[in-house]
Formats: C-alpha cells, structure tokens, sequence
C-alpha cells in the first residue's frame, strides 16, 4: 500500500489560545510583559494607559468608529460613516464636547515602554517570532548578570489578551551603533476561518524611527511629565529600548481595572532588597492616581525576622523586636538568670534587633544527607517572617504587659493586601501562588 508524508498544520488560532491560557487575565498579561523588561536589563519601565484622542477628533478610521460603535452605539449620532473608509463628524450635533470625548476616549491604548537594551531585527525573527523559543532556557542570564523571568517564547502573545493590534518600537546598541526596527501584528488576522500559522505574517521595518524619537509624544501629557520628573526615571539612559503599543484594547480600563492593575504590579516586586528596576503606572484619565509602584513592608510590625540561608549551610538571623515599650519593662525582669542571654538582656530590648547564626545541621539535627544535600542544590535564598497583632490588646493585659501603642485599621489593611505567604524568585512574585483570593492562597 501505498504512503505519503503529511505535514501538521497549527490553526492561526492556536496564537491566540497560546496568550489567553498564558495570561488567565489581564493583569497577569501586563505582569508577563513587565517581566520581559527586566530580562531586558530595563533599570525603568513605564505602563501608561493614554487616550489617543485629547480632544473630538473631525475624523475617525472606518476601524477606530466600529470599535467605538462596539462599545457605544451613541457614536452614531456623532458621526458618519462613509464608503470611504473613514467617519466624520457631523454638523450640528446636539450633544455637548465633554458628552462626545466621553466616548471617544475609549480609543485609549497601552503602552509599555522600558529602557532596556532593545531587540534587533534578527531577535524579533529568530527569538520573538518563535513560539516555545529555548533562548532563555540557553541565555538563562542576561548582559547584567539578571536570570531572565519571562516565560520560554509565548509571552508575546500576552499582547494579544490586550488587545487587537499591536506596534513594538526597539532601539539596540549593534557594534557601537543604535539600530531601530519597528514590528506590527494585526491578531485579528489569526481569527480568519481555515488559516494556519504560516498563512499569517507580522511586518518587520527596519531603520525605523529610534526610541528616544517615537517617545517625544509623551510631551503632550504634562502631567505625566511632572510626575516623572520627580523620580530617578527622568535621568534614565532612554537611547536604547522597547516601547510597546496596544491598541484597540480587549478590556475596558476604568479605574477600579487600573485600581486592581496597581495592586497586582505592588504584589509582583517583592518588599525587600534593592530595587533594580524602577517600575511605574500612569493613567491619563486619573494623572495624579498612580506613579512609582512600590510594595512597602508595614513597619509597624511586632516581630520581624530576617534569615539567610548561605551555600555554605550556615543561617544568618536578624530579629527585631517592637511590640513592647522598652522604657516600661521593668528593670527588676533583667535581673533574672533567664534574662542574662545576650538575645534577652536589657540591652537588647533596647536596641530591639539580635542578631546571630546557626547552621543548618544545628537546626534540623534529625534530617538525613538528602536533606541538606536538597537545601544546598536550592542555592542562597531569604526568609522574612513578619507578626503583627490585628486587634489591640485587652485592658487587662495592658496593665500587665507593656506593650507598644498601635494602631490597628492600617495593619488590618496591609495585612489584606499582603497577609500569607509569597514567594519571590528572581525579583519578581511566584504567581498565582500566595495572591489573594485565587486558588493557591492557602493562607
């Protein structure tokens, strides 16, 4: 009997099930992206969500009008839609200015822009066009010495769970040279009924605009300027990078999405350790809302401790102790043998942080080799554990114990937001492990 070869053929709409089943939401799609940044050797990333329109344009495209009926079909009596292939705005129209931008600035888009060492014309067809890439499972660290965190060659399509068009600008430093492309993708093209992946083509133009160009626009929003100035982002190398372009986006951004976005990005960067990269939010519509996102430890704590595990099997700790009022112990406790430690005396109550070492043996003296064969494969890594009392303490007990004054509305709401148990690798949270109301929160 005879045979012939067949060749697989992946349907265009695997694309676009590669970025939802990647980025569950929004958020994490954002997050995905920002990840990229880093991996870029970015030290400042901007999200901005900026209007394309600051006033009523007299035109629209035939597209930007059908995404905008979508939304609202009032943009009819707004304006006409001609054969032409674009729509004007009508003479005479009742409404008032405020009344017509207010569904025009649906027309708003994403931009993620960073300052890191940008992309070639062959990193775009040999690393960002190929899905399931290695290369960073080849290039685990990047110029600066950072492991790359992006997911392994489908974290692009996360730029389509935003939205339906896409235009990527990147700057790169090429034998002393700054080499610009420019790199577009239409994902409404993967939706057509029988195409396949290699019926579909992104449009890669090379000499395109340099970064540090494309960026002037931001010019028009002031007040993302002011806000800019006032943080180490406006004294950032801008002459190499990536500014990404969402349009024609897939959800709608209102200030409760960009509220939830905030807090996502706070989640990601853990609350401790240098910052390496200066990550900041901006919404035209609520200028003064958002800037850098930060993920703050409550200091006002009871107990804190820092433990750091060493490749040499040995375990730094630092304790900090707040939950008393040294000045109202008293001095009669010290005098107890018990109290005479280093870590209880009165000087350390004083000071409040003690700090010492032990080795891993010493504290896990009934684990096998395996065990401790299994912590130094993990490498050096940190713990922090933090305590706070949510609730203060009873009349009674603060006649018997002198605890420190607190106030408890700001604990119980950090304690929302961050309460649990995350994990950070690499600078950036282990998600969806840890986060609030999901599945792995197991707090």
């Amino acid at each position: 009997m005879a045979t012939k070869p067949l060749t697989f053929k992946v349907s265009a709409k695997t694309a676009r099930l590669f970025g939802r089943e990647n980025a569950s939401n929004s958020e994490a799609a954002v997050s995905e992206l920002i990840k990229n940044t880093y991996d870029a050797d970015a030290t400042a990333c901007l999200v901005c969500f900026l209007p394309r329109y600051q006033s009523v344009p007299a035109q629209l495209s035939i597209e930007e009008y059908k995404y905008l009926h979508g939304k609202n079909e009032q943009i009819e009596q707004f304006y006409c839609a001609a054969a032409s292939g674009s729509a004007t705005l009508r003479a005479n129209v009742r409404y008032t200015h405020a009344e017509m931008y207010n569904v025009v600035k649906q027309l708003t888009d994403i931009w993620i822009i960073d300052n890191g060492s940008g992309m070639t014309a062959e990193t775009i067809e040999e690393c960002w066009m190929v899905i399931g890439t290695s290369d960073k499972e080849v290039n685990v660290i990047s110029r600066k010495g950072r492991a790359r965190t992006g997911a392994k060659g489908i974290g692009r399509f996360a730029l389509d769970r935003l939205g339906n068009r896409c235009s990527l600008h990147s700057s790169c430093e090429v034998n002393g040279k700054i080499k610009s492309i420019r790199w577009e993708v239409d994902w409404s093209e993967f939706d057509k009924e029988g195409k396949v992946l290699d019926d579909i083509a992104a449009h890669l133009e090379e000499e395109a605009e340099p970064i540090d160009e494309v960026l002037t626009f931001l010019s028009d929003f002031p007040e993302l300027n002011t806000a800019i100035s006032k943080t180490n982002i406006c004294t950032a190398d801008w002459s190499t990078g990536t500014a990404i372009q969402i349009s024609f986006l897939r959800d709608g951004w209102e200030r409760h999405e960009v509220d939830r976005l905030n807090r996502t990005l706070e989640a990601l960067i853990p609350p401790i350790g240098q910052r390496e990269l200066d990550l900041f939010l901006f919404d035209a519509c609520n200028p003064e809302a958002y800037g850098i996102v930060s993920s703050e430890i409550l200091e006002d704590f009871d107990y804190k401790l820092d433990a750091i595990i060493t490749n040499d099997a040995v375990v730094v700790f630092d304790m900090y102790r707040n939950e008393l009022d040294p000045e109202n112990i008293d001095p009669d406790l010290f005098d107890l043998k018990e109290m005479k430690d280093p870590r209880f005396d009165e000087s350390a109550f004083r000071e409040r942080k003690v700090s010492y070492t032990k080795r891993l043996e010493t504290l896990f003296r009934k684990s096998d080799k395996n065990f401790f064969k299994r912590l130094r494969e993990l490498g050096p890594f940190k713990i922090q554990l933090l305590f706070f009392k949510k609730g203060r303490p009873s009349s009674k007990d603060m006649e018997k114990y002198p605890y420190r004054p607190f106030q408890p509305g700001p604990r119980k709401s950090w304690l929302d937001e961050f309460g649990g148990i995350k994990i950070y690798r690499d600078n950036f949270a282990v998600r969806p492990y840890g986060e609030q109301n999901s599945r792995a929160f197991d707090w």
